[in-house]
Formats: C-alpha cells, structure tokens, sequence
C-alpha cells in the first residue's frame, strides 16, 4: 500500500453478528462479542496475533477508529465498545462466557472451586450457631489451621473451604454440633434467585455467583474432620 510520508493508516475488519450454531442466540454481552481485525503501520499499533483471551468485537469499531483519528477525548461518551489493539491504551476484562462464575470473594464462592475462593464474613449458620474460630481448639479439636492450610483465609470463626469439601463451612461453638456445610445458592444476574441445593444448577445458562446458607450436619456425616 502507498502511503505519503509520514502517513498513518488503520484498517478495521469485522462482521456483523455472532451467536451460536446457526442462530443469533441469546441478545447478551457475550454472544455480541465478534472477534474483528485491527491492522496499521502506526508504532502505536500492537500488531501480533490476536489475544485468546480478549479478541475484542464489532462493539469496539468506532471507539478504536475515533482514538486513532483523535485520542482518546475524541471518543464519544456512553459506548458499550472500547479502544482496541492500541499499546498505550488498557482495556477492561471482557464479560465471561454464560455460565461462569464471576469471582467476588468478599461476597460469594465459585461452584466451580466449591467455595474455597470465599473470602467473606459469614460466621452463624441459618439456625443461628456460632462458627468456631479456626485458631480455636474448643470446644472441638481439629488440624485446618491456617498453619496447615496457608492459603486457605483460615481467618476468625469465618466459614471457608480449606480441604476441598462440597462447599464452604466451618466448625461450630455449640459441642454438640461439630460442623456446618454451607449449601450453594446462585445468584443470577441482574437478579437474586434462592433455590434449593437439588434443582440450582438447571435453572438458567446463564453468569452466575455463588452466595451462601447454610445447613447443619451431624458429626458423624463428615468423616476426617
């Protein structure tokens, strides 16, 4: 391609829809990602292969041309896009597909790691039990201590999930009861739908968190602890 001196060129190819199979599939931040292609001869340009993990999508064509043309105070305001391919410019972490867990660990566990990433503050059970502080030794004696378990946020009497138990829990102050299993609920977004631990999972295909209630177990349920 010709160019005059000095001159800087961008070529922006995409298509005009995703889905899946052959439908448009559901109308959500995921299935409007269209991987697109950013070409230049601009040292501003990161030419390589396209990032797996962030291809970006036919949302991020004005945005990138109007930062190329002017900076970034000549994008418009109010865009679901954002600036691609450029190396000075940061971009947010793209929606992640229908099904995954968005990871808040002051708030909820993933499913998909049974909870051990919850880094939250629930410490009584639904019947209104204490949690046992993980430090303590009474009024049941135990070995997840966060000596033994480092990286497990073996914090206070917070529930957790240190040795890879169906989900969260933690040990209780009452002695006859010596601990709590924590039951998954999932939160759907944009709304909150509590379900039983039986049918949760056929509910939606759709992003999810995984918040917390609990339930008590007998002693002799949970061996090893």
């Amino acid at each position: 391609m010709e160019t005059s001196a000095g001159e800087e060129w961008l070529i922006v190819l995409t298509s005009d829809h995703g889905g899946e199979g052959t439908s448009h599939s559901a109308y959500d931040k995921y299935n409007r990602k269209i991987p697109f292609i950013v070409a230049s001869n601009s040292p501003r340009v990161d030419v390589g292969f396209m990032p797996l993990a962030d291809p970006g999508s036919q949302m991020d064509v004005l945005p990138t041309i109007m930062y190329f043309l002017g900076g970034e105070s000549a994008i418009p305001g109010g865009l679901d896009g954002q600036v691609f391919g450029f190396k000075e410019y940061t971009r947010a972490p793209p929606p992640p597909p229908p099904g995954s867990c968005i990871p808040d660990a002051n708030n909820c566990g993933c499913a998909s790691v049974k909870q051990a990433d919850y880094r939250g503050s629930i410490s009584v059970t639904a019947s209104g039990k204490t949690c046992q502080a993980w430090s303590s030794q009474s009024p049941h004696s135990h070995l997840r201590t966060s000596e033994n378990y480092p990286n497990s946020g073996l914090d206070a009497n917070y529930c957790r999930n240190p040795d890879g138990e169906p989900g969260a829990w933690c040990y209780t102050t009452d002695s006859g009861t010596r601990l709590v299993m924590l039951l998954s609920v999932i939160v759907m977004e944009p709304k909150l739908i509590w379900q039983s631990d039986e049918v949760q999972f056929g509910l939606q295909p759709a992003t999810h968190k995984v918040a917390m209630s609990a339930s008590i177990l007998s002693w002799p349920t949970i061996m090893g602890h």
